[in-house]
């Protein structure tokens, strides 16, 4: 509210206007976003959860806000820790199953890498295409994301984009909100257990906590390996990938290193006049 009672009127500001504006101003802009873009009539908002600290705020500044929405949450190899805490502080969200297991599609499509991250496509973004979202994507995330995204969208609404770590923290801090314990063990993004996008120091950090999570992924690389058919397989000997087990490490380690490895001590003269984009190529799993 203004300081005459009256509900406060934004015309839309500027990345710069906005990241300068204290946190209990963006707290009132965040539910004034979310109570101008309210579906019309009967409908609802699609609320993206995934149990991590951005998802948390997006849903309590809904409830504040007293917009209609449901929650979901999209099943992945997220960490246990997480999964426990979504059904324990979070029992209203509803879980909304991809059309095919997780692990059963990598089997079938390919190891996702930088290039080729197609498991998002399948297990995240495939949801609610036809309603309005609620996400906690943020600005401070990454230079990307900072790049492309506008607190409006064509479907989505984003209310906490430009709000910092620190200014994320004091909110929950402040709201006495409950979060995912891993943040406390120095996590601080929460996400898919062997996410190629955390890159390996990361992958490595993530497989000694959950080694079940990586048996996981490498049975389904085995399958993978396994499913293609033999021309598929002799292709693979140009990048020193003879077996199932080659392809894990390669995989493992980051494709990008180790191709880049690869390529200057076995096949620069190869690779001199290509242009091939390697991981590219690797994840055509096309029978």
């Amino acid at each position: 509210m203004s300081k005459c009672g009256q509900p406060e009127i934004y015309e839309e500001p500027g990345r710069a206007e906005v990241q300068g504006w204290s946190l209990k101003k963006k707290v009132r802009y965040a539910i004034h976003l979310l109570r101008k873009y309210e579906p019309e009539g009967d409908r609802e908002y699609y609320g993206a959860f995934s149990g991590g600290k951005d998802s948390c705020v997006i849903k309590y500044l809904a409830e504040k806000a007293g917009v209609k929405v449901t929650w979901w949450y999209n099943p992945c190899p997220d960490p246990p820790e997480l999964i426990r805490f979504i059904r324990e502080f979070h029992p209203d969200v509803l879980w909304d199953k991809p059309l095919s297991p997780f692990f059963q599609t990598i089997a079938k499509k390919g190891m996702p890498t930088h290039t080729m991250r197609f498991c998002c496509s399948i297990s995240k973004e495939v949801f609610g295409k036809l309603e309005q979202k609620i996400i906690g994507v943020r600005a401070a995330e990454s230079p990307r994301r900072a790049a492309s995204w506008t607190s409006i969208q064509s479907g989505f609404v984003a209310p906490i984009l430009f709000w910092s770590d620190e200014e994320l923290w004091r909110y929950i801090k402040k709201t006495n909100m409950p979060y995912c314990s891993l943040y406390d063990e120095g996590f601080t993004r929460l996400g898919c257990v062997g996410c190629p996008l955390g890159g390996q120091k990361s992958r490595d950090a993530t497989f000694k906590r959950w080694p079940k999570y990586e048996r996981a992924w490498k049975n389904a690389c085995k399958k993978l390996w396994e499913n293609q058919n033999e021309p598929w397989k002799k292709s693979q000997a140009r990048w020193g990938l003879y077996s199932w087990e080659d392809h894990w490490n390669a995989w493992r380690g980051d494709y990008r290193k180790y191709f880049a490895s690869y390529k200057e001590k076995i096949l620069q003269p190869v690779f001199e006049d290509e242009e091939t984009d390697i991981c590219q190529d690797l994840t055509r799993y096309q029978q």
